[in-house]
């Protein structure tokens, strides 16, 4: 099994015609029969999902989305994902955020790291995503926050993490990335007058 770069296009292709980015989260629910009482139960495993397209491309960039499409190997090979149209945060994320295990160990199913290494004043802002380690699980912030004297800061986010997160562990908010698979084992594409090409895909994300 291999990880495989999602492709650099050009200028004009780079951006999506359309693009829905999802959590699915992991719940059960029952509805009494007799009541019709509700209940929910939520279970670990919450999964980032990406659906979207481009629009008809030149065939230089269309041979790069064929390739990359083939490479995956239906479901058996992974997709690097880049974090379309949230590559940068509105915070600042000045520094070099890592998880402070030592002060605060992190617990699996955790929806708070305790960090630091930020510089004093440094923001993060409720809505920026961010990858615990580098192509590490891929969290969004919930609250708005701001690093104190020391550089520490206490990161609220969802989905809660699936696994403990080593001390030292680098926090990037900048080119975030999500490790995906196809929802399809077939790939396929569309030919269009004048030698253009149509993609659309459907990923989700897969445990490393």
């Amino acid at each position: 099994m291999s990880n495989i770069t999602w492709p650099t296009l050009s200028a004009h292709a780079a951006s999506l015609a359309s693009c829905e980015f999802g959590l699915k989260s992991n719940t059960q629910v029952s509805v009494s029969e007799l009541s019709g009482y509700v209940q929910t139960a939520e279970l670990p495993g919450a999964r980032w999902t990406l659906s979207g397209g481009y629009a008809p491309v030149e065939r230089a960039d269309a041979a790069l989305l064929e390739v990359f499409l083939a490479q995956l190997r239906g479901q058996a090979n992974r997709a690097v994902v880049p974090l379309f149209g949230r590559t940068t945060p509105r915070g600042t994320w000045a520094g070099t955020p890592a998880v402070n295990e030592v002060g605060s160990p992190q617990m699996q199913s955790a929806t708070t790291l305790v960090c630091d290494g930020f510089t004093a004043g440094a923001t993060v802002k409720k809505g920026d995503y961010f990858n615990i380690g580098s192509g590490g699980e891929l969290k969004i912030a919930t609250a708005d926050g701001t690093a104190d004297g020391s550089g520490n800061l206490t990161i609220s986010f969802e989905p809660p993490t699936r696994a403990e997160a080593a001390n030292n562990t680098l926090l990037i908010s900048t080119g975030c990335t999500c490790l995906m698979m196809a929802a399809d084992p077939h790939a396929k594409w569309g030919r269009r007058e004048g030698g253009f090409t149509e993609f659309a895909f459907d990923f989700v994300e897969v445990f490393a």
